[in-house]
C-alpha cells in the first residue's frame, strides 16, 4: 500500500502519506486530507497489542496539522488492560485529536478488537475533561467512518458507564457515518456536548450488555447535553439490537448538577432508525428542545419513547412502534427526587402503535401536549382513563409508616376501591411537593375483600411489576386474586398534587 501514491474513495483522490514521504516532506505533509496508512506507522493486525503504536500515529497526525488514518483490511488488537486511567473513574485506550480521523477500507473487514479486563471498564477511543465548566471545545473537524469495534473479548468486574468503543465529550463539525459497534460493555457511541455533529448509518449490536436497571449509560448510542446552548446533531439511519438502557439515548446533564439545573440546549432530530429487542426504552429524550422522533421503526422492546426531565416542543410523529412489553410512549418520571420538571409542549400525531402493553402511558401528565390522528391497534390498552384526587384530599396530606394499616384511617387515603386484578393495570404519579420541591415516594396499601391489611409497597411504578407483587401478595395470604382493595398514600406531609390511571385492558 506505501508504493501507492494516492488512493480514491467516495469519487474523489486522496494523496497518500508512507513514512518515506513523511520524511521527506515538510509544509506539505500534515495538510488537512492527507491519508497516513496505518500500516506503515506500525498499526498492524500481526501484533497483539496496536495501543502505543496507534496512539503515536493519532499525535503524529495532529501535530503535522491533520488528515486521515486510514486502516486496510485486516483484526487490529488493543488491550484494554493497558488503557490509561484519566480518574478513578475513567479509563481510556486511546485519546482522539482534533484534526485526525479514521477511516477503514472495509466495513465489516477493518475490525478494531479490544480485548482485556478491567476493573470498570475502558473505552477504545475518548477523551476526558476534568472541568465540566469549561464551555471550550476539546474535538473538533474529525470523521470515524467504514469500520468495525468489537468489544466482546472485553471484560470488566464492575459495571460502569467508561466500557463505551467511542466517547468524546465538547465536540463540534465531526461525522460519524457507517460503523459497526459491537457487544460493549456499557454505551457503545456516548458522545456528551456536541454541535454540528451527524451520526448516520450505525449498527449497534449489544451497546450495554452489561447493563442492569438503575446503572448510568448502557444505550446503543448515549447522548449528553447542556454545555452550550445550541447543540445541533442528527442521529438517522441507525439500527441498535439488543441494547441496554435505550436504543438512543438523549440527556441534559444537568441532571446530575448541585441544582439540578434545565440547561434545554436546542435543535435535536432523532429520525428513521431502527431499534428492536431492546432490554429497556428504544428511545430516550431527558431534556432538550425543539426535538424531532419521526419516521422510527421500534419494536420489540420494553417500550418505545420514553421521555422526560422537561423535555420541551417535541414532535414525535409517522414512528411505528410494537410489541412492547411495557408502553409504547411513556411520559416518565425516571428524574424522581430532581425536581419537579414536566415535559411541555410535545406533539404526539400520527404514529402507529401495534400490539403494546400500552399503547401511551402517562406518568407525569405533560403540559400543552396534543395527541392527534394517532392509531392503535392490539394494544391491551390505548390512553390510560384519569382520575383526579378530590380537592379535599390533595389539602390535607398523607403520612404512612412502617405502621402500615395503623398509619392512616380511611378517609385520609387519596383512593380507595375495589379493582379487578385481572383486567385493570394501575399506574400511579408521585408528584408530593415539599418546601424543596422534592418528589416523594407513594405508599400502597393491599387489603383484601373484608378490608383486612395484606401488605404495603414503596416507591413501584412500573404497572406490570405492581401487579405482580399485588398478586403474589394475595396468595401469600390465601386470598383470591380476582379482586383486591388498594389504597394509595403518599409520605408527603405538605400539599399532594397527584394522579392515579387505571388502564382497562382490551
Amino acid at each position: 500500500m506505501a508504493e501507492l501514491s494516492k488512493i480514491r474513495i467516495g469519487g474523489v483522490d486522496y494523496p497518500l502519506k508512507d513514512e518515506t514521504a513523511r520524511q521527506n516532506s515538510s509544509g506539505n505533509a500534515g495538510q488537512s486530507g492527507v491519508y497516513y496508512v496505518a500500516t506503515d506507522h506500525g498499526v498492524r493486525p500481526d501484533v497483539e497489542d496496536n495501543t502505543a503504536a496507534m496512539q503515536q500515529l493519532i499525535n503524529t497526525v495532529h501535530e503535522n496539522g491533520g488528515g486521515i488514518i486510514w486502516l486496510p483490511i485486516g483484526e487490529y488488537r488493543f488491550d484494554s488492560s493497558k488503557s490509561v486511567p484519566e480518574n478513578a473513574d475513567f479509563r481510556t485506550i486511546l485519546t482522539p485529536k482534533s484534526g485526525v480521523s479514521i477511516v477503514g477500507e472495509s466495513l465489516s473487514g477493518t475490525v478494531i478488537q479490544v480485548y482485556g479486563h478491567t476493573e470498570k471498564g475502558a473505552s477504545w477511543l475518548a477523551n476526558y475533561i476534568a472541568d465540566r465548566e469549561d464551555k471550550s471545545v476539546k474535538l473538533s473537524g474529525c470523521t470515524y467512518r467504514n469500520f468495525t469495534i468489537d468489544m466482546s473479548e472485553a471484560t470488566v468486574a464492575e459495571y460502569s458507564s467508561t466500557g463505551k468503543a467511542l466517547g468524546m465529550k465538547a465536540l463540534r463539525d465531526c461525522i460519524f457515518r457507517d460503523l459497526r459497534l459491537l457487544e460493549t460493555p456499557s454505551t457503545a457511541l456516548g458522545i456528551d456536548m456536541l454541535d454540528n455533529v451527524v451520526i448516520d448509518s450505525v449498527y449497534v449490536y449489544k451497546g450495554g450488555r452489561e447493563w442492569q436497571p438503575g446503572g448510568q449509560g448502557g444505550a446503543g448510542i448515549g447522548i449528553g447535553t447542556g454545555k452550550w446552548e445550541n447543540e445541533n446533531y442528527v442521529i438517522r439511519n441507525c439500527l441498535c439490537v439488543e441494547c441496554g438502557h435505550f436504543g438512543i439515548f438523549l440527556e441534559d446533564q444537568g441532571i446530575f448538577s448541585g441544582n439540578h439545573q434545565q440547561n434545554d440546549p436546542e435543535g435535536l432530530t432523532i429520525t428513521n432508525n431502527v431499534i428492536r429487542n431492546g432490554r429497556n426504552y428504544g428511545i430516550g429524550v431527558r431534556g432538550g428542545r425543539n426535538v424531532i422522533i419521526t419516521g422510527n421503526n421500534l419494536y420489540g422492546n420494553k417500550g418505545g419513547i420514553y421521555l422526560d426531565y422537561g423535555t420541551k416542543n417535541v414532535l414525535a410523529s409517522n414512528n411505528v412502534i410494537a410489541d412492547c412489553t411495557e408502553a409504547g410512549l411513556l411520559f416518565g418520571i425516571e428524574d424522581a427526587g430532581h425536581g419537579n420538571y414536566p415535559c411541555e409542549g410535545v406533539a404526539v400525531f400520527g404514529n402507529s402503535f401495534f400490539d403494546n402493553k400500552l399503547g401511551i402511558s402517562i406518568m407525569r401528565k405533560p403540559v400543552n401536549t396534543q395527541f392527534e390522528t394517532n392509531i392503535f391497534i392490539g394494544n391491551h390498552s390505548n390512553m390510560p382513563v384519569e382520575i383526579p384526587i378530590e380537592e379535599s384530599k390533595i389539602k390535607q396530606g398523607v403520612y404512612i409508616n412502617d405502621a402500615g394499616e395503623e398509619a392512616a384511617n380511611a378517609r385520609s387515603w387519596l383512593y380507595d376501591a375495589f379493582i379487578d386484578l385481572d383486567t385493570t393495570l394501575i399506574t400511579w404519579i408521585p408528584i408530593g411537593e415539599t418546601e424543596t420541591g422534592d418528589l416523594k415516594n407513594p405508599r400502597i396499601a393491599i387489603y383484601d375483600e373484608n378490608q383486612v391489611f395484606l401488605h404495603r409497597i414503596n416507591g413501584d411504578y412500573q404497572p406490570d411489576k405492581l401487579k405482580t407483587i399485588i398478586a403474589e401478595a394475595l396468595t401469600a395470604a390465601g386470598k383470591s386474586t380476582n379482586f383486591r382493595y388498594i389504597k394509595f398514600g403518599d409520605n408527603c406531609s405538605g400539599e399532594i398534587l397527584t394522579t392515579l390511571q387505571l388502564y382497562v385492558l382490551e
